[in-house]
C-alpha cells in the first residue's frame, strides 16, 4: 500500500495541496484538517495525481472542502488521478467540482 503524504506549496496566491499514496479512512482526518485550514482564507488546487487509491471518505473530504469553499466565498478545484476521476464518476458528482488535468498555470 503507497504510503499517503500530502504537502502544501503556495502557486500565483493559490494553495496546492499536492497528494499522493492512498487517501481512505486512515489518512482522510489529516487531509481534512490540512484543506479546513486553507480553504477559509484563499482558493485552493487539490492536487490528486499521486494519488493511487480513493475511497468514499476521500470523495467525503473533498465534498467537504468544496462545501466549505462556497460558504467562505473561495475557489476550490481538483487535479484528479485516473483512480479519483473514477471514484468522482462512480458517485456521480463529477459535475459538482471544477476539474483541471493538470494543475492550472495561474494557480
Amino acid at each position: 500500500m503507497p504510503e499517503f503524504s500530502y504537502r502544501v506549496r503556495e502557486q500565483d496566491q493559490v494553495s496546492v495541496v499536492e497528494v499522493s499514496g492512498d487517501v481512505d479512512m486512515s489518512v482522510a482526518g489529516q487531509l481534512s484538517e490540512a484543506l479546513e485550514q486553507l480553504v477559509p482564507v484563499g482558493d485552493v488546487v487539490l492536487d490528486c495525481t499521486g494519488v493511487t487509491f480513493f475511497d468514499s471518505m476521500g470523495l467525503r473530504v473533498a465534498v467537504n472542502a468544496l462545501n466549505q469553499a462556497a460558504q467562505a466565498g473561495t475557489a476550490f478545484s481538483l487535479v484528479p488521478s485516473h483512480t479519483v476521476a473514477r471514484v468522482l464518476e462512480l458517485a456521480g458528482v463529477t459535475s459538482i467540482f471544477v476539474i483541471h488535468d493538470s494543475v492550472p498555470t495561474s494557480a
